[in-house]
């Protein structure tokens, strides 16, 4: 096929151009098809992902720190309400036994 004539090259140019449309269509309908594209993607892992439990987790975990926080600043004002009276009781006995 060296020195074949300007058919025979048309024939193979055909022949392998054919070849590469009937893969890459094969390639498509089997493979590219079936893909998952980007949007896919995300929906899966914002609703079905392993990663969804941890997010669960983290907002109880959070939730949990925050109901911790209030119970510690409602404590914090109820401890500084006692020392303040502890403070003016303390002042009345000073003043009850300087007398």
């Amino acid at each position: 096929m060296m020195g074949g004539t300007m058919d025979e090259w048309v024939r193979v140019f055909v022949a392998a151009l054919l070849s590469v449309m009937v893969t890459s269509t094969a390639w498509y309908v089997g493979v590219a098809e079936s893909m998952t594209t980007r949007e896919e993607v995300i929906q899966i892992v914002s609703t079905q992902g392993p990663y969804l439990e941890d997010r669960k987790h983290l907002i109880e975990l959070v939730r949990s720190m925050q109901a911790t926080s209030e119970w510690n600043r409602r404590a914090i004002v109820d401890l500084r309400v006692e020392i303040a009276a502890l403070t003016v009781t303390i002042k009345e006995l000073e003043r009850a036994l300087a007398r």
